[in-house]
């Protein structure tokens, strides 16, 4: 996705969405699936909006890179031809680490990213 693109698609909803987990703290796959299935089916589209995945709602620093990278395979594979997915890479870490944690989540396939970090 594009600057200008990302632009158009914030103009409409912006869903900032939960992690599930289960029961003993691991990242719940399949009900991340349906969340996002859901979010589609009422609604949210390429054309009026955008979901942000991977730690908008507190867990930023709870998911390793791995649990980040199986969030965003599955949402991606769930819903990633029906609307547009950015994954959010909030970390403590150094600019650098976060590239290299963009290119384990090979968010170079995707261009949607966005990072917080501490310093570059």
């Amino acid at each position: 996705m594009k600057p200008q693109e990302l632009k158009e698609a914030m103009k409409g909803i912006v869903s900032i969405s939960i992690t599930p987990m289960t029961e003993d703290k691991k990242v719940d796959e399949e009900g991340f699936r349906k969340h996002a299935r859901f979010l589609v089916n009422k609604g949210i589209t390429q054309e009026n909006g955008v979901l942000v995945v991977t730690g908008s709602t507190g867990e930023c620093g709870a998911l390793s890179i791995e649990e980040r990278k199986r969030i965003l395979e599955a949402v991606l594979d769930e819903v990633g031809d029906e609307i547009p997915i950015i994954a959010l890479l909030a970390t403590q870490a150094e600019g650098t680490t976060v590239i290299r944690n963009a290119e384990e989540l090979k968010v170079k396939e995707t261009d949607r990213i966005t990072a917080v970090v501490s310093e570059l």
